[in-house]
């Protein structure tokens, strides 16, 4: 490899990483945003959140690697553009078709990461968060009601207020 393609390489991983990023938390916040009312009126524990919402990364990975490419291979060609580097490496004798190979060769890896989390990866996260939405939905709305008896595993309690006192003020 040569040092103009590793040049254009080093270019290209900051924005790429940026880009993947930025995607990634725009529609990871958007999954976060549909659970957001019930899990508050609700009171989800926030460990199943969040697992949920890891397990919805691998899907929104897929869509978020073609747009931080086509992102970073943007910013890195208009920065050396703007700069005038494109000019120089084409006075040096090279062919732009061999100065934007790197491009080429970083568009082809994250076309094939993509195909591999899709093919490999969602499939299996897929699952694995609808069971945990599944449970998401099938806790009970409000756990904990005032004089009403509840059981966990082989005990049994009681939820009680004194009268005359305010809700939630012990005393």
């Amino acid at each position: 490899m040569r040092l103009s393609d590793r040049y254009v390489f080093a270019e290209l991983i900051l924005p790429f990483l940026i880009g993947t990023l930025a995607v990634l938390m725009m529609l990871v916040g958007n999954t976060l945003f549909a659970y957001l009312g019930r899990m508050l009126q609700e009171k989800w524990p926030i460990g199943i959140v969040l697992r949920a919402l890891a397990l919805n990364i691998p899907t929104v990975l897929v869509l978020t690697l073609p747009v931080a490419t086509a992102l970073a291979a943007s910013l890195a060609t208009s920065r050396m553009a703007r700069d005038q580097e494109v000019t120089v490496l084409r006075g040096g004798g090279a062919p732009l078709i061999r100065r934007f190979a790197p491009l080429l060769l970083c568009g082809a890896i994250s076309s094939f990461g993509a195909f591999y989390i899709s093919d490999r990866v969602v499939p299996w996260a897929w699952r694995e968060q609808q069971n945990t939405e599944a449970l998401l939905y099938s806790l009970p709305k409000d756990p904990v009601q005032s004089n009403v008896a509840f059981k966990v595993e082989r005990y049994a309690f009681i939820s009680a207020r004194r009268s005359g006192s305010a809700p939630g003020v012990c005393g």
